[in-house]
C-alpha cells in the first residue's frame, strides 16, 4: 500500500495556540514529506533554523543564501 505525500504549508491563524516548531515537528513524526513555511509575520525566537538532510537539500540552501 503507497501512501500520499504529507505536505505542511503553515498557518499561524489555523494553528490556533500551538507554536509552529511543535507543528512541524509533529507532522515531521507523521510522515511530512514536504514544508512550505509561510510565516512571513513569524517572531524571530520562533523562526525554525534550516536542517537540511541531503546534500541536494544543502546546496538549494546555500545557493538561496548566495540569491537572498
Amino acid at each position: 500500500m503507497t501512501l500520499s505525500p504529507l505536505y505542511l504549508i503553515t498557518d499561524r491563524q489555523a494553528s490556533g495556540r500551538r507554536a509552529i516548531p511543535d507543528l512541524v515537528k509533529a507532522a515531521m513524526e507523521g510522515g511530512l514529506n514536504l514544508l512550505q513555511y509561510r510565516e512571513k509575520e513569524l517572531p524571530k525566537r520562533e523562526s525554525l533554523r534550516p536542517e537540511p538532510l541531503s546534500p541536494y537539500a544543502a546546496s538549494k540552501l546555500m545557493g538561496e543564501s548566495y540569491c537572498g
